[in-house]
């Protein structure tokens, strides 16, 4: 390891990279870059346990109702002012307000800053898994009061973290730098947890959607780091004299996302014989070349709250006959229903696999392509039917099903789903601090979930990440998080 940042890295993302904003970027792919620039007050370890980053510790009450962090006084933001309590507060109150991400913390009362280096954070319902969901991948990032500010951090970014970012072209090119004024925690590295240092002088991250042009790259040296190698091409990548390709089980969910608020969809006749006609097999071995893991499940195995006798819920055999029949209940006349897909090439590529399964039953689905940004934003604002998505795990399963969370009014999650029943299983299951009492809570929402046939998941993407022979440092690991810190250039 050396005494000093060193050399240039470029890295492939894949889609997003919109803004340098973290608030508005919330994109997996986007993260992989971002994240080495900001932080939250808590980070994840390889086991899924949040630890601290910005915060030193944490208290809880008895009422499972305030969260109470004390936080580091050694921590610099990148324009070389000292982090205190008021820039914690503006960061968490910016994010409820106005982050593409504030369901997160839909449950979050009021951030109260009780003295320079204290917060507390008040809940409108008690929560087990707060610590965690600010240590989300794609986390809370803590910045400058102010700085945020009508959207300033897409031109002047200032995080914390040990990389800073000197340049950013939106959907082209990002350029990272060490921070010199970056103090790493003392704790071994772990995850996304403990010490962090900048070993590689220039980080520039660029976006190529295309894989096969981004395996090229490798091939050419154009590129040192690409995440998500073609999976046709993984087996000609180990003959490289330059490079090689780190594979192993991922935790990335490809699935059908549906809109309840929108007819037919509103009809559960019709989504259930949408997943009768389902062949998530052949989904699998044609788009992802049987690269991965079939699921039944919303979680993979890996994430500390799986339990399997959820994942071994699935009521929805591939059946054309029974998809049919449902079809037939339900007055389906062929009205079309429109299958939104983004950028990443498997999203289309699952969506057209769907058009033709649910044709084989009578079903008329329409696929629309269109770019990332537009993808995101529709989705996120519920105007769609619809989608051929993918995305990471949720640090904590209350992110994953505050999805669906409707807070007892009309549907006001982008699913369009709105269960009194649901809601009541999830506030109870949010609220529970004892580990083994929220897992099976949890996994009785998963069941209602499918149930109801209100998300479709498909299977679960395995990790193939190009790493050039002249990275030392570097390993893949399931949950996809590319992690450059800690890694540097051989001499």
């Amino acid at each position: 390891m050396p005494d000093k940042p060193a050399g240039k890295v470029s890295v492939r993302l894949w889609t997003g990279m919109q803004t340098s904003d973290p608030f508005q970027d919330v994109g997996a792919s986007s993260w992989n870059l971002l994240r080495s620039a900001y932080e939250g007050l808590t980070a994840l370890d390889d086991k899924l346990v949040p630890q601290p980053m910005l915060a030193k510790s944490w208290k809880v009450s008895d009422d499972a109702k305030t969260y109470t962090f004390a936080l580091r006084d050694d921590v610099l933001f990148h324009n070389d002012k000292p982090m205190v309590a008021a820039d914690v507060k503006y960061s968490l109150d910016y994010y409820r307000s106005k982050s593409l991400g504030k369901a997160n913390l839909s449950s979050v009362e009021s951030v109260d800053v009780v003295d320079d280096h204290t917060v507390a954070i008040h809940l409108k319902r008690p929560s087990g898994g707060l610590a965690a969901d600010l240590a989300n991948p794609i986390v809370v990032p803590i910045v400058p009061t102010g700085s945020a500010d009508g959207g300033k951090l897409a031109t002047t970014p200032i995080g914390t973290g040990p990389y800073r970012i000197e340049s950013f072209e939106p959907q082209v090119r990002g350029v990272l730098k060490p921070f010199a004024g970056y103090k790493p925690l003392s704790t071994p590295a772990k995850g996304l947890a403990g010490r962090k240092v900048a070993l590689i002088d220039t980080l520039e991250f660029l976006l190529v959607a295309d894989d096969q042009v981004a395996a090229a790259g490798l091939e050419t040296g154009e590129f040192d780091l690409v995440p998500r190698v073609p999976t046709s091409d993984i087996k000609r990548f180990s003959s490289l004299p330059d490079a090689k390709v780190l594979t192993g089980p991922g935790s990335g969910s490809v699935s059908i996302s549906m809109n309840l608020g929108k007819g037919p969809l509103n009809d559960p006749r019709i989504r259930q014989a949408l997943t009768y006609a389902i062949d998530k097999s052949a989904m699998l071995s044609v788009t992802a070349f049987g690269f991965g893991r079939v699921a039944n499940s919303f979680h993979p195995p890996e994430v500390n709250w799986y339990l399997k006798d959820a994942e071994d819920y699935w009521p929805y055999a591939h059946d054309p006959e029974k998809a049919k029949k449902l079809l037939a209940e339900a007055g389906y006349n062929g009205e079309p229903i429109v299958v939104f897909a983004g950028s990443p090439p498997y999203q289309e590529q699952n969506a057209v696999i769907l058009q033709q399964q649910a044709a084989a039953v009578g079903l008329k689905l329409t696929v629309q392509k269109m770019d990332q940004t537009t993808f995101i934003t529709r989705t996120a604002n519920s105007d769609y039917q619809m989608s051929s998505t993918g995305s990471p795990f949720r640090a904590s399963p209350d992110l994953f099903y505050n999805q669906y969370y409707c807070g007892g009014g009309s549907a006001k999650n982008q699913y369009g789903y709105c269960d009194p029943s649901y809601d009541a299983g999830f506030e109870k299951a949010s609220a529970t601090i004892d580990q083994t009492q929220r897992n099976q809570l949890f996994a009785g929402l998963e069941k209602k979930l499918k149930d109801d046939a209100v998300i479709l998941p498909l299977y679960i993407n395995d990790v193939a990440v190009g790493v050039s022979n002249k990275i030392s440092g570097f390993a893949p690991n399931v949950y996809d998080w590319l992690i450059v810190w800690n890694v540097w250039i051989s001499s």
